[in-house]
């Protein structure tokens, strides 16, 4: 009894005292979670301002950098935008706001790569047909009509794409063919300040960053023969990295603004870009649907400079459909601006993929301008395999590939005449808000926009007389032509085949064993003579 009496009193102290150290440690986390809030409370009123400042047409940045306050951080000043981006360890920057030649101040907001759609039953909306030469990717081309173009030669030779993403894996065999012919012309990353666009440990990344880059670069650029082959394989790439998705770490606008300044210096053609701003962390820096305007945001302006400067701007709509109450109002910035084609995704039926941001902007324009396949779309991973994906971000790029094939063939074409085009060429009576003009077939809007460009046709022989051999140019016939020549008996001594997309025919003829003689050359519509000596 005595040792059970003594075991309850030991016991019963030590209740107490795991009550009272209990009472203690919650009282002292208390009054550290109460410490903890006011710090954090003060330190959050404390985060720097990201701001763009737009300056008056009477000044630019060298006139009033020496009047901007010591404790301003300047990131990038835009020619284009005659503006400058800043941050400042202050919540309104009320100091930059009241100096004379500073027309307006706006809040920088952070970039981020398209959300991914949610699963979808992929082989119920695309069919897996595999090719001999393409691979995987012989649907999604053929849908576009990029094949027959590529048959005749069309593979983007000599056009210059530029694209913005998150990094890309060079490595890949995928590209091995850009790389090895110097097509690759330049690239910089502007998250680090450096001239490599993959990921580097160095930096933090884990090899995994690059993969939607690489991605979209692989739609329009992969080579391998029998596996993947691109839209646009031959073209010249220009390539930014301007997005970090390692964190939450907000990314601002003025490195896209600052690459699409880039790739003007660079004499860049068409900009493929699956990038888009609106919704961001919390609500405070959010983009409302009244600044879908295509003239508010910093990424909308710049786009509509580089129209101007006749740089086609391919975008993609976003993924957003499902986000937002009114669907019809769930587009992303820079897909709102004047100057891009803003591109949403359907399945391979042509019917809009369910998470396709839709128009119009809050100005009444419809938007998107065009579709192209967004489901099960096929493109290169990291370690050089294949596999398919769903997004705005893979449409984007097939689009980017088609317009590179019309603008080899059409090298004056502007943003205005591509869109032109895919309206003449639609099989929809009217755009809307859903796919724009809907999947365009650019092997027909090649053809069609041949036989609508033709004028009354010339045709020149030289040299003329001739010796042995012949060039023959003739304008503005038929896509595919036949050449015949007679001797002035009106026997056919020779006929042959020529298809050009271009303006002008142009055929070498060895002439042989041919006799002396005069010689009639004789097309569909046209005929022109010469002497063989």
């Amino acid at each position: 009894m005595e040792r059970k009496s003594n075991y309850l009193k030991q016991s019963k102290t030590k209740n107490i005292l795991t009550f009272v150290l209990h009472k203690y440690f919650l009282f002292k986390s208390t009054i550290i979670l109460i410490i903890s809030i006011f710090f954090i409370s003060n330190l959050k009123g404390s985060d720097p301002y990201y701001g763009w400042a737009y300056l008056t047409s009477q000044c630019n940045f060298e006139i009033i950098q020496n009047d901007l306050p010591t404790n301003i951080y300047i990131r990038y000043y835009s020619h284009a935008l005659n503006a400058f981006s800043f941050s400042v360890d202050e919540n309104i920057p009320k100091t930059i706001s009241k100096m004379k030649y500073v027309q307006e101040i706006t809040q920088i907001s952070p970039m981020y790569q398209l959300a991914i759609p949610q699963p979808i039953k992929v082989q119920q909306l695309f069919k897996t047909t595999s090719d001999s030469f393409y691979g995987e990717m012989y649907e999604q081309l053929n849908i576009l009509g990029i094949p027959e173009l590529h048959k005749n030669g069309i593979t983007g030779d000599g056009v210059r794409i530029g694209i913005v993403d998150t990094g890309f894996n060079k490595s890949l065999d995928a590209f091995s063919k850009i790389i090895n012919e110097n097509r690759l012309i330049a690239e910089r990353d502007f998250v680090f300040d450096d001239n490599n666009t993959s990921d580097e440990s160095e930096d933090g990344e884990n090899g995994y960053i690059q993969s939607h880059g690489t991605g979209t670069w692989s739609i329009i650029g992969a080579y391998v023969e029998g596996e993947q082959v691109g839209g646009a394989y031959n073209a010249e790439f220009v390539i930014a990295k301007t997005e970090d998705i390692r964190s939450e770490t907000r990314i601002e606008e003025d490195n896209f603004v600052a690459a699409i300044e880039w790739f003007d210096s660079l004499d860049v053609d068409i900009v493929s870009s699956s990038l888009a701003y609106r919704d961001f962390d919390g609500d405070i820096n959010d983009y409302s649907y009244e600044d879908m305007d295509g003239k508010t945001t910093a990424v909308a302006k710049i786009c509509n400079w580089a129209a101007d400067r006749e740089i086609i701007i391919v975008t993609a709509m976003g993924n957003e459909a499902n986000t937002y109450p009114d669907i019809n109002q769930s587009i992303w910035s820079p897909a709102d601006a004047f100057g891009v084609i803003a591109v949403g995704a359907t399945d391979f039926s042509g019917e809009v993929a369910n998470f396709s941001s839709r128009g119009p902007t809050s100005d009444g324009r419809i938007k998107p301008d065009i579709s192209a396949p967004g489901v099960g779309v096929f493109r290169t991973d990291l370690d050089g395999g294949i596999s398919a994906g769903n997004g705005t971000s893979y449409s984007t790029p097939l689009i980017a590939s088609g317009i590179a094939l019309l603008k080899q063939i059409y090298p004056e074409w502007t943003l205005n005449d591509m869109i032109n085009a895919f309206s003449e060429n639609s099989y929809l009576p009217n755009s809307n808000n859903d796919i724009g003009y809907g999947i365009p077939n650019f092997n027909e809007i090649a053809i069609n926009s041949f036989k609508k460009d033709t004028i009354k046709s010339t045709i020149k022989i030289w040299p003329n007389p001739t010796k042995s051999n012949i060039f023959i140019q003739w304008t503005n016939t038929d896509l595919n032509e036949t050449i015949n020549i007679y001797n002035l008996l009106g026997q056919k001594i020779l006929t042959t085949t020529n298809v050009s997309y271009n303006k002008n025919h142009e055929l070498y003829i060895k002439l042989g064993n041919i006799p002396i003689g005069v010689y009639f050359v004789q097309t569909k519509n046209i005929s022109g003579k010469f002497v063989k000596y």
